[in-house]
């Protein structure tokens, strides 16, 4: 774990997301952090640390290792909309409605309103 919070600690944009991803991957398989870890380490950068960057990393991260969680395209998507990429972020808002739709998620009306505030988001600045 101190290796992954050294590539934090030397986040550079455009060159740590693999080493972050790489990082989580190696502490999923020794079972120190599940998909739930994952995320709440992405939401301490985003709103304790005031990282979004690093946050971005970190959910982007999750998306990978959980390809099939509605929950962790969502976060990503709130990242991205954080960080001002909010096409991203609508591509990761309607793949969590998806991926909530096919899993029969219980969350999906959660879903469904985050999708459609970052429609109005866009709407708003066109």
């Amino acid at each position: 774990f101190l290796d992954l919070s050294s590539k934090f600690d030397h986040y550079t944009e455009g060159k740590s997301e693999e080493a972050i991803l790489q990082g989580l991957t190696k502490c999923r398989e020794a079972k120190l952090f599940g998909e739930g870890d994952i995320n709440m380490l992405g939401y301490e950068y985003l709103l304790d640390h005031k990282k979004p960057k690093i946050a971005e990393s970190i959910f982007r991260a999750n998306t990978i290792l959980y390809p099939n969680s509605a929950n962790v395209f969502d976060s990503y998507g709130e990242s991205l909309m954080m960080n001002g990429d909010l096409e991203s972020s609508l591509k990761n808002y309607q793949k969590a409605v998806e991926i909530a739709a096919e899993n029969e998620d219980l969350d999906i009306n959660l879903y469904k309103e985050n999708l459609e505030k970052i429609k109005l988001k866009i709407k708003a600045r066109n």
